[in-house]
Order: C-alpha cells, then structure tokens, then sequence
C-alpha cells in the first residue's frame, strides 16, 4: 500500500515536500519542515478508520465480487456478517463505494484488482466453469499485451 500511495517515497499532505521523518515506535511519518505528523492513510477515504485494513480490504473485496454479479452488497448483510451497527454500515458502505469509484480505483481499488472479466449470468462465482472462464481470460489479456491478438 505503501508503494501505491507514495511510488517516489512519502509526502507531506500539508506541504508537500519529500523531507520526512519516520517514528517507528507510532508508525508515523512527521515533516522535517512544516512538522505536520501524517500516516499511511491520512488525507485519504481510510482516514480514521477503527477496524484496521485487513479489514477493509476484504469489504471492498466483497463489494467487487457482487458488482461482478451485478449487484450489490445489502447494509443488512453488512450488518449481519460483519457485526456492526446499520448505521456503521451506511458509512462503511458508503465510504468503500465511494474509494473504489474514484480514478483507478481510490487507494484501495490500486492496491487490489478491480479489473475483472464481467461474468456470464448464469455462472456460479467460484466453479471450475468460472475458474476456467477467468484462466482464458486472462490469457487473451496476455495475448492482447503481446500483441498477439
């Protein structure tokens, strides 16, 4: 994640400049010149999270797969499965949909990939016809990378 949000190394979100200091004991970064403390996350739809991101990682893997079926995942089943409050869903909700629908993908679509093969639908996500369906897929992407197709 690291390496999708600063691809040049970290800066600043206040003044961006490229002179920071990392504190390994809190896990943040402060800038050598403004003296502003940001992590990984500030500035970002993930600010202020309190689930940590495996977490949310795995809600907007969720989200995807049912964009993929053509639908999309209900603030009830977000309740039920994960065990939170409605309205921690609506805002959950809200906030991965939002990340995911931004320019590649908000920092969480460009550190998982959100450019799946739309799948037939009559097809059962996760059978040996999807598998084999995404294994051809992703070949004609290697073709058509190559020039092949």
């Amino acid at each position: 994640m690291y390496q999708v949000r600063w691809p040049d190394g970290p800066v600043c979100p206040n003044c961006f400049q490229t002179n920071v200091h990392f504190l390994d004991l809190r896990k943040i970064r402060t800038c050598r010149k403004c003296k502003k403390q940001f992590s990984l996350t500030s500035g970002t739809d993930l600010h202020g999270i309190h689930r940590g991101l495996r977490f949310y990682f795995g809600l907007a893997e969720e989200i995807i797969q049912y964009r993929q079926r053509g639908a999309m995942l209900t603030l009830r089943e977000l309740q039920d499965n994960h065990g939170m409050a409605y309205a921690t869903a609506i805002r959950i909700r809200k906030k991965l949909t939002e990340d995911l629908a931004k320019f590649h993908g908000g920092l969480l679509g460009r550190c998982i990939c959100v450019d799946f093969p739309n799948l037939p639908p009559d097809m059962v996500f996760g059978s040996e016809s999807h598998l084999l369906h995404l294994e051809g897929e992703m070949q004609r992407r290697r073709w058509k990378a190559h020039g092949i197709e």
